[in-house]
């Protein structure tokens, strides 16, 4: 086969495992039972995709005699045949929906069929490791022969490393490591051979046949053995020779070498890619807290916490920059919380809408250095949240970033620093749609008469969180005691998880909200990204 043939081939797997993964997360949202052997079959279906994705990659940079190498150890139709099983399974026994809501009756009898079929998807998750661990000794072998001839002739660039995306470089990387290893194994048997006065062997296989001077080429006699590979992770092989026990205790275990074991370990991850998770199985308080309250209760005036939160707002108000960081740190010691986002409480007399402005609007309107503002958003400052009120004599809109604030105010200083660091991005008229929907939901648990003294969440902060996910509380008359909402962004859809104040995890409700459903589900899949 040609390199062109085998990239669509793989191109073809890669699809189909896309498909899989869609009906597999599915399935685990809406079913009951059967979840650990389901998340494990997702788990393989998109570390195969991640790994697909990388041949395809490269076998469109590979010589010819690399194709034939690869063709000679990786059974390319035994891994369709395992992936189109997968495929047929999933499809069977996949609940069906009506009008976007999945049939209870169906998800009872999809739930029983899994349980039936539990035994024939163990297989299948064997037979998907099996083959994922092909490919990738497959292209680790590849990747370090092109580098071992590459330095040979001298190339500044190895040819099947040119172009290439971040995790194909990140192979390489992996590749570069084994070298290293190998080459120290070697040093330390040619040493001891020395000592014993043996003669010396050849050097150890991974290297092209033939000398060095005839060119390219492998064959599958380079594929590691029992004989000659040490495995070093479940995903990866590095292919030397197996030190004797005197050789082994030579061995240097230096912190070198327990960086270079955790570098090939993360390299591992970031190359299969992201790992399918439960949205809300971590600890979830870890997240950042929204804010919700802006009004206090009368009875509250005196009370320690709005004291400070009103020095924090003092503080931002008149540019006192030590002191509003020391009442952050304060906050944090006695509070535990952090207050970088935090806006004035108003006072329940007040009656007119909260202004919302944080000390990050506060550093935008007065024109505070940029070492101000860095350090505020050092502290989680979050340069998407937007005011609620503004003074119309003053401001031409109500809702209006810090950037914005800058910018009709002309202080050009905080315009790099103030500009949004947007890390998933999503159209703006489908967050609007999806927090049209994540509010209404909030009203229904709650009800609508506690909402006055609430800002609910606004899903632009997610945006530019590394982890797209927050939560905050809130009490209603409509259920008895505080209410938790843990929600996080999926591509382009809300997960949210509501919980009672007991924090019952078994009486928590889950959500998957899009631009026109909201759902129940009984789990929240996510990619850990």
């Amino acid at each position: 086969m040609d390199p062109l043939s085998i990239s669509a081939s793989v191109a073809t797997l890669f699809v189909i495992c896309l498909q899989i993964t869609r009906l597999l997360k599915c399935t685990i949202e809406v079913l009951r039972g059967a979840k650990d052997f389901l998340f494990d079959l997702l788990r393989e279906i998109s570390h195969m995709q991640a790994v697909l994705k990388r041949l395809e990659t490269l076998t469109r940079l590979m010589r010819s005699d690399q194709v034939s190498f690869l063709v000679d150890v990786f059974d390319i139709g035994r891994c369709q045949e395992t992936i189109e099983e997968v495929r047929d399974i999933v499809q069977k026994i996949e609940p069906m929906t009506a009008g976007g809501q999945t049939v209870k009756r169906d998800k009872v009898w999809a739930s029983v069929k899994w349980v039936s079929q539990r035994s024939g998807a163990q297989k299948l998750i064997e037979r998907l490791q099996r083959d994922k661990l092909e490919i990738m000794g497959a292209l680790q072998i590849i990747g370090t022969e092109s580098i071992l001839f590459s330095e040979r002739k001298g190339d500044e660039k190895p040819p099947a490393y040119v172009e290439m995306d971040r995790a194909d470089l990140l192979l390489k990387r992996l590749s570069d490591l084994n070298i290293l290893e190998m080459n120290e194994r070697q040093r330390t048997k040619e040493a001891h051979i020395a000592n014993e006065g043996l003669p010396l062997e050849p050097r150890p296989v991974l290297t092209p046949t033939g000398n060095v001077d005839s060119g390219p080429g492998l064959s599958s006699s380079a594929l590691p053995t029992p004989e000659n590979t040490i495995l070093v992770t479940s995903e990866t092989f590095v292919t030397a020779v197996k030190p004797t026990q005197s050789e082994a205790s030579a061995l240097p275990d230096s912190s070198s070498r327990k960086q270079e074991a955790k570098d090939r370990h993360k390299i591992e991850s970031l190359v299969l890619g992201a790992e399918p998770i439960l949205a809300f199985s971590a600890d979830v308080s870890s997240s950042p807290l929204w804010y919700s309250i802006v009004e206090y209760e009368t009875t509250e005036s005196t009370n320690p916490y709005v004291a400070f939160r009103r020095d924090l707002a003092y503080n931002a108000y008149n540019g006192r920059w030590e002191e509003l960081i020391g009442t952050l740190d304060l906050a944090t010691r006695m509070f535990g919380e952090n207050w970088v986002n935090c806006s004035r409480l108003q006072a329940p007399f007040e009656g007119h809408t909260a202004p919302g402005w944080t000390p990050l609007h506060q550093v935008a309107f007065i024109g505070a250095s940029p070492s101000v503002a860095q350090k505020l958003i050092d502290l989680g400052a979050w340069r998407t949240l937007r005011t609620l009120r503004t003074n119309p004599a003053e401001r031409p809109h109500q809702n209006m970033s810090p950037l914005e604030i800058a910018r009709t105010l002309g202080h050009s200083w905080l315009f790099d620093v103030l500009a949004p660091r947007i890390l998933h991005h999503v159209p703006a008229s489908t967050l609007v749609a999806l927090q049209t929907r994540f509010h209404d939901l909030i009203k229904a648990t709650l009800g609508e008469f506690t909402l006055r003294r609430l800002r609910l969440p606004e899903l632009e902060v997610l945006t530019e969180l590394k982890k797209a996910g927050m939560w905050f509380e809130g009490r209603g008359y409509l259920v008895a005691g505080r209410q938790t909402f843990h929600y996080r962004l999926d591509n382009r859809e809300l997960v949210v998880q509501v919980r009672p104040e007991e924090d019952d995890a078994s009486k928590a409700r889950l959500y998957r909200i899009t631009e026109t459903t909201t759902e129940e589900i009984e789990e929240a899949v996510v990619w850990d990204v």
